[in-house]
């Protein structure tokens, strides 16, 4: 009780204060995570005058978490008990956090406390006229439910600062201030933190901010107090492949700008930048790719993607990670490319540009993301179509293979519109389509929308005042990725979606009894003379990665209909792509468990070599007599789980005895050969794989001269069968 207790305390406290200015005078220097917030009492003078200070006011928001929640979870309460107590306690805590200005704090762990390893964690609230009140729960709290916690929990009140800190043994140590010479220096003066504020806005709402290096060096420490090699050196290699050694902290904030809310965030991660981390980044977007955009578009997503560049990085840091991932991953493309008859990296990923942009335009394709097009000016276009119309032909022929003897047709067909090649995967609902227009790629959902993408000769969102000018106010000159949506266009559409969805949240209380305010979410007229273009850029530099975005108001984007295009580009790619890579991994998976059968297969002619040609009994004597790692007998595809014991395959006797019983248990393969010799039939079968393995499209069979073979479902059984005379 007391640990669920914790955990929901902790989510509706720190949900309160998601938007927050940093007590930043009172947070020990220590603190590797904080989050602060100004209160709604205390917010700056740019509030008044602000979009967001509109919007509320013409809302009922406040009405809901004042009035509707504390009524709902009474009315709930008397179901539960427990929930009830809980709710109340978090709203008497979270009211004057909300109000006043507070902040949230993480310092680490002691990981030498006498009883075991204790976070450090603290909440502060300058509470004013609720100090007293705020106090009495505290402690209420902290002599009720909480005085069984397993570590020290203090609170704590200097004036009209009130507070709570878990992990400390003195309170005056969880604060930081000159009442006493015990208290610990302020954040505020600390070097790194000061230091990543100067990236971002310094009068800021809300500011969140992360030590890494100080989190990656507790990390270490608690590894290394393990005293585990094999978790430290997983440890270590995940670290240094993500390449969390060169990321020094993490900032973000959110405040004023004029009547609009900006966000601001900076990650310090100084060149040269290594592992997963080196991998983001790059140059800034030309102009060229935003010239693709139609003037008229009013969602507009771009960033630079060098696929090669991905691709090589995601199988190095994986490789460096886990020397497996390495091998299957080569195994992988290996397949792919003898599939395709070329080398995808060279002759079809290397050939698309390394800038990508998708686009929302009404005035070509219709409202919505189902008009969404994808769009790359590509660095080889001859080189992408062959490659392409390749990649297509062996889809073709996946597809007939695997629907052979079905009355229906999965199809990419080819079609002359425009005097250009338009393909098109032939489904229901929707058509993923693709062309290529002097020198650009575009794909689309429909053939209709790359039609129209492919043709457009007009003015482009470079053209666009709304779009240069919040360009030009975010710096987004240098941007590596850029994002915009013209709220006022798109939220006339958006607004009848967020209706229901809020109804649908508020509609509970309704059915529990409970009154609920008539406008939760403004009229539309009233929202519409508050909304603006949004847009946010993102950079790097020698420091580390930038970002920035202006919005009218905190939340704005869920009246972006077109906004959603990200996901959009991402399900059109997957529509055209997933056919090819999974039959590909499909592939990989079989030539793997292949590669497994021969190996077994080897092992039972050297059992027999030393057994005077008899076979073994199971599975599970190549375990303990042949040196054979229990992973041979799993196929990759199925996801079963070797257990520590089985995957480590140590040579103690007891151990070794428990790998073989779990192989015999768990195998993904069927041994066929226990009263069989040297002597068997060269078709006689050896072994063979579940028929789950694979789908049911088919399995590898061993035979008794060795080797392997991939047979489709249904001959597999029926070769099976008669074997077995049934």
């Amino acid at each position: 009780m007391i640990g669920r207790m914790i955990v929901m305390v902790g989510v509706l406290v720190v949900s309160a204060v998601a938007m927050g200015q940093p007590m930043s005078d009172r947070v020990p220097e220590g603190a590797m995570v904080y989050v602060g917030w100004a209160g709604s009492e205390g917010m700056p003078g740019g509030y008044a005058q602000s979009h967001l200070k509109a919007v509320l006011e013409s809302s009922n928001v406040a009405a809901v978490f004042n009035d509707m929640l504390p009524r709902l979870m009474q009315k709930m309460g008397q179901r539960d008990g427990e929930a009830a107590m809980v709710w109340q306690l978090a709203s008497a805590i979270g009211g004057p956090m909300w109000r006043h200005s507070s902040a949230v704090y993480f310092a680490g762990v002691d990981f030498r406390a006498a009883a075991g390893p204790s976070p450090r964690v603290g909440i502060i609230c300058q509470a004013g006229k609720d100090a007293d009140g705020l106090f009495g729960q505290l402690k209420g709290l902290v002599d009720g439910p909480l005085a069984g916690a397993p570590f020290p929990v203090k609170v704590f009140r200097v004036g009209d600062i009130v507070g709570i800190a878990t992990g400390y043994d003195d309170e005056e140590l969880a604060m930081a201030g000159k009442e006493s010479p015990k208290r610990p220096k302020a954040i505020s003066v600390a070097g790194k933190f000061v230091q990543a504020l100067g990236q971002v806005q310094k009068d800021a709402v809300v500011v969140a901010y992360v030590d890494v290096e100080a989190m990656v060096g507790l990390i270490d420490e608690g590894v290394r107090l393990s005293d585990d090699p094999q978790e430290l050196a997983q440890w270590q290699k995940a670290r240094d492949g993500l390449g969390l050694g060169g990321v020094q902290r993490v900032i973000m904030t959110g405040g004023f700008e004029g009547r609009d809310w900006t966000w601001q965030g900076f990650v310090g991660a100084p060149n040269p930048r290594t592992g997963l981390v080196g991998l983001i980044g790059g140059k800034a977007l030309s102009d060229a790719t935003l010239k693709l955009v139609p003037v008229s578009a009013t969602a507009m997503e771009a960033a630079g993607l060098d696929l090669v560049g991905l691709m090589d990085g995601v199988r190095s840091v994986g490789a460096g990670m886990d020397a497996e991932f390495g091998k299957q991953f080569d195994a992988t493309v290996a397949q792919i490319n003898q599939s395709l008859g070329m080398d995808l990296r060279k002759d079809l990923l290397a050939a698309f540009g390394s800038e990508w942009v998708s686009y929302s335009d009404p005035a070509s394709t219709g409202s919505g993301a189902m008009g969404t097009v994808l769009a790359n000016r590509l660095a080889k276009a001859a080189e992408v179509e062959k490659g392409l119309t390749k990649l297509e032909g062996w889809i073709n022929q996946e597809m007939a293979n695997a629907m052979k003897g079905e009355k229906v047709k999965i199809a990419i067909e080819s079609s002359q519109i425009n005097g250009m090649d338009v393909h098109t995967l032939k489904v229901p609902l929707v058509a993923p389509s693709w062309a290529i227009k002097d020198g650009v790629f575009y794909a689309g959902l429909y053939p209709q929308v790359v039609v129209v993408a492919a043709g457009n000769k007009g003015k482009s969102i470079l053209e666009n005042e709304s779009f240069v000018g919040l360009r030009k106010r975010l710096g987004g000159q240098n941007a590596v990725t850029i994002s915009y949506v013209d709220l006022p266009k798109t939220a006339p559409g958006a607004y009848q979606v967020v209706l229901p969805l809020v109804q649908l949240g508020v509609g509970f209380a309704d059915l529990y009894g409970v009154k609920t305010p008539p406008l939760v979410v403004p009229p539309l007229g009233a929202l519409m003379g508050h909304l603006s273009a949004t847009e946010d850029c993102f950079w790097t530099d020698n420091a580390g990665w930038h970002y920035k975005a202006l919005t009218p108001f905190p939340g704005a984007k869920v009246l972006a209909s077109d906004a959603n295009i990200g996901v959009a580009s991402a399900a059109m790619a997957a529509s055209i792509l997933l056919p090819a890579v999974s039959s590909a991994r499909e592939r990989a998976m079989r030539v793997k468990c292949m590669s497994n059968m021969i190996q077994i297969g080897r092992g039972i002619m050297l059992y027999a070599n030393d057994n005077k040609g008899k076979f073994p009994a199971d599975f599970g004597t190549l375990v303990t007599t042949a040196d054979m790692h229990p992973e041979v007998f799993v196929c990759p595809g199925r996801g079963t789980g070797l257990p520590a014991g089985v995957a480590q395959n140590v040579r103690d006797p007891a151990k070794l005895a428990a790998a073989a019983k779990w192989v015999n248990e768990h195998a993904d393969y069927v041994y066929v050969g226990a009263k069989l010799n040297n002597n068997a039939p060269a078709d006689v079968i050896l072994a063979y794989e579940k028929p789950e393995n694979h789908g049911g499209q088919g399995i590898n069979m061993l035979f008794g001269d060795g080797h392997v073979e991939w047979v489709r479902m249904p001959a597999a059984m029926e070769r099976v069968k008669k074997q077995e005379g049934k």
